[in-house]
């Protein structure tokens, strides 16, 4: 199994599965159809279908495009009526804490806190790669989830950064409080990842990261440090193994 990064930040997010037989799944849609279907290798037939966790613009710009290819479009009801896409014969509606099966993949969405509708996380399960945990724009998860082999989390913003920031002008206040009441922090994610049970994890990729209110290395160094586990901050383009194997 591997994961492709397209983009994972506020100009736009988007990621790819990919099983050993071709078989696709995608995670949010929120980079131009070209760069889509150019990830895609200019295959629809292989994907199994597009997760979208909630309707802001750089997780769902291409969602119309998504279902006008007759690709099958995964979200809650908030989302969809969000998009004005409840009509849409592609959309699959789904609810919190129940399982839906795609393809050869298994998922259980579960609702997170953000400043959209009914925005959704999504525990992915395939015997590739066992449970991976996907946890975008939300500034805390309340659920704890166990076996996960692969963290793909946000680690949005640091508080001391973002802090100095605010204090020196940089960004307005109404964009700090924003951001800290919508996005999860360094000090959350590494709570987060500390309240589970990190035993048959594998690794962890901390997403949408702010370019200017977060270090990313020193993020990215104090989460492998504290959870021993390796530790990689995505970027565009980026390619990785995401087997049950260690690394």
């Amino acid at each position: 199994m591997t994961l492709s990064v397209l983009g994972s930040s506020s100009a736009g997010n988007a990621y790819i599965l990919r099983t050993s037989s071709g078989e696709t799944l995608l995670i949010e849609c929120g980079v131009k159809k070209q760069q889509l279907l150019q990830s895609l290798d200019f295959d629809l037939q292989h994907l199994a279908g597009c997760l979208l966790s909630h309707e802001h613009g750089d997780h769902a710009r291409e969602a119309r495009w998504v279902t006008s290819r007759r690709v099958p479009l995964y979200c809650s009801r908030g989302t969809a009526d969000a998009l004005q896409l409840s009509d849409d014969p592609m959309l699959r509606i789904l609810t919190s804490k129940r399982a839906v099966k795609i393809g050869s993949f298994s998922v259980l969405p579960f609702d997170v806190e953000h400043d959209a509708e009914e925005p959704l996380g999504f525990l992915i399960e395939h015997e590739e790669m066992g449970r991976l945990l996907f946890l975008t724009d939300s500034y805390l998860l309340k659920y704890r989830f166990p076996k996960v082999t692969h963290w793909i989390i946000e680690c949005n913003y640091s508080e001391d950064l973002i802090k100095e920031r605010l204090a020196s002008g940089a960004i307005h206040p109404a964009q700090y409080h924003r951001t800290t009441r919508s996005h999860m922090s360094y000090g959350t994610c590494l709570r987060t990842l500390r309240a589970n049970d990190l035993t048959a994890s594998r690794q962890i990729l901390l997403i949408h990261l702010s370019a200017g209110n977060t270090n990313a290395e020193r993020c990215r160094q104090s989460i492998e440090e504290a959870t021993g586990l390796p530790t990689m901050v995505a970027a565009p383009d980026m390619t990785i193994e995401i087997n049950k194997t260690p690394f």
